[in-house]
């Protein structure tokens, strides 16, 4: 049995109070249809006239007095109940997961991160880093509010936008005798270090490397799933890779490695990822805004 409509009764209050349809209707910022529709609803609801006309104004008829004096004590009841919740509510700290990639992790949030704390001040950040495949999963069941993970991310059930475009360059030691664009058919001497076998990004690059024309072999002795161990392998002079751009984008790294782009260019694509439909966490959507906003202005 469904119980009395709370929304009914602040409608015929405001009637009431103001003494007329269109008075309580600007009031409540609702259409005059509206509610009428309510008044009617809830004379149906209980079987009585409630309100009467006089002139131009809507007078209630006693039963209606009745009914607003019991009334009142509960749309009081409910309005203190209103202004404690959202006072709660707006003193409560919400947590945000964020699933990435490792570099991005290293290299890009932390960035992101420092001005949302200061913009979302009741808002922790939680992050867990994984690969793109695994990171989708968890967003999918709802074990991770936001992701940004290398395209494509595609799923019937995920929101996505593209964050920003990463060009991936070749990275080898100092002292290398490199061409200033690298094609697939003018690669290193030595050892390649295989970048995470298991990434998105890594698919791109074999994919690129996969346009030689040149009879050769690409031995990949030592395979890492870290941007920063890779770098320190070929700052040693152990080999070559190709990396994001994004960790090797300081002075430092500049002067200690030899960083050439690609010819043809290749880039991946890191992508915002949530959950379609209302987000179970409201924090979430400030937190895209937010991140899209620093997407358009990077």
């Amino acid at each position: 049995m469904r119980r009395l409509n709370l929304d009914q009764l602040e409608a015929f209050h405001e009637v009431v109070r103001l003494g007329n349809f269109t008075a309580a209707a600007q009031a409540l910022n609702l259409t005059q249809p509206a509610i009428t529709q309510k008044i009617r609803a809830l004379e149906t609801r209980l079987g009585l006239d409630l309100v009467r006309t006089l002139g131009k104004r809507t007078l209630p008829t006693d039963q209606g007095k009745h009914l607003l004096d019991r009334a009142m004590p509960l749309l009081r009841e409910a309005q203190a109940i209103e202004a404690e919740m959202k006072a709660a509510g707006s003193q409560a700290v919400q947590q945000v997961a964020i699933g990435t990639g490792a570099t991005a992790c290293i290299h890009l949030l932390p960035k992101l991160l420092k001005p949302l704390q200061r913009r979302l001040p009741k808002v922790i950040f939680a992050v867990q880093t994984g690969t793109t495949a695994r990171i989708l999963e968890q967003v999918t069941r709802g074990e991770i509010d936001l992701a940004l993970v290398t395209g494509p991310a595609q799923g019937a059930t995920l929101e996505t936008a593209i964050f920003r475009r990463d060009p991936l360059v070749l990275v080898a030691p100092s002292d290398s005798p490199l061409a200033r664009r690298i094609t697939p058919d003018r690669l290193p001497n030595g050892p390649r270090i295989l970048y995470d076998r298991e990434s998105a990004t890594a698919a791109l690059i074999e994919q690129w490397l996969a346009r030689r024309t040149l009879e050769s072999t690409l031995d990949a002795p030592m395979q890492l799933d870290s941007t920063e161990a890779i770098k320190r392998l070929i700052d040693a002079g152990l080999g070559w890779s190709v990396l994001p751009q994004l960790c090797v984008d300081t002075a430092a790294e500049r002067r200690r490695l030899a960083i050439r782009p690609l010819s043809p260019g290749l880039h991946r694509e890191l992508i915002l990822v949530r959950a379609k439909g209302q987000a179970r966490n409201r924090a979430v959507g400030p937190v895209w805004d937010s991140l899209m906003t620093a997407a358009g202005s990077s």
